[in-house]
C-alpha cells in the first residue's frame, strides 16, 4: 500500500466530509455562543463574589478585603480563559460554515487554526488541572503522614 504525503498531497472534501464539517460547525457555533454568554455571566458574578461570600455569614463573613479581591481576580481569570476558548470554538464553526458555502480553502484553513487554538487552551487547562490535583493529593498525603 502506497503512503500519501499528507503535507504536500491534495485533499478533497467529499459530500460526507462536508456534511460532517457542516454539523460540527453548527454545534461549535452553538457551544461557542453558550460559552461566551456564560463567561460574561461568570465575569459579572466575579465582580460581586467577595461581597456575596462576605454577606453569606458563617465562615465566609470573616473574609478580608484581600481575600475577596483574590477571589474576584481568580474568577475573572477563569472567565477570560473561558471566553477565549469559546471564542475560538465559535470562530471555528463560523469559518467552517463560510468555507463550505464558498468552497474557500483559506476560510477552512482559518477554521482549523481556531480549532487548534481551542484545543491548545483545553490542553493547557487539563495539564494545570492535573498538576493541581496531584499537588492536592500529595499535600493531603503529607498532612496525613505528619499527623500520626
Amino acid at each position: 500500500m502506497e503512503q500519501q504525503d499528507l503535507i504536500t498531497g491534495d485533499f478533497s472534501v467529499d459530500a460526507a466530509i462536508s456534511m460532517h464539517l457542516k454539523e460540527t460547525g453548527m454545534w461549535a457555533r452553538f457551544l461557542g455562543i453558550v460559552g461566551i454568554v456564560f463567561s460574561f455571566l461568570f465575569a459579572i458574578i466575579a465582580l460581586f463574589a467577595g461581597t456575596i461570600l462576605a454577606n453569606m455569614g458563617g465562615v465566609y463573613s470573616q473574609l478580608s478585603s484581600s481575600s475577596a479581591g483574590t477571589i474576584t481576580v481568580s474568577y475573572l481569570l477563569i472567565a477570560v480563559v473561558a471566553f477565549f476558548a469559546s471564542l475560538f470554538l465559535y470562530r471555528f464553526g463560523k469559518k467552517t460554515k463560510l468555507a463550505l458555502l464558498q468552497t474557500n480553502q483559506e476560510q477552512l484553513t482559518a477554521a482549523f487554526l481556531n480549532l487548534k487554538l481551542y484545543h491548545r487552551i483545553a490542553g493547557i487547562i487539563t495539564i494545570l488541572y492535573l498538576v493541581i490535583i496531584t499537588l492536592a493529593i500529595l499535600g493531603g498525603v503529607l498532612v496525613g503522614l505528619s499527623s500520626r
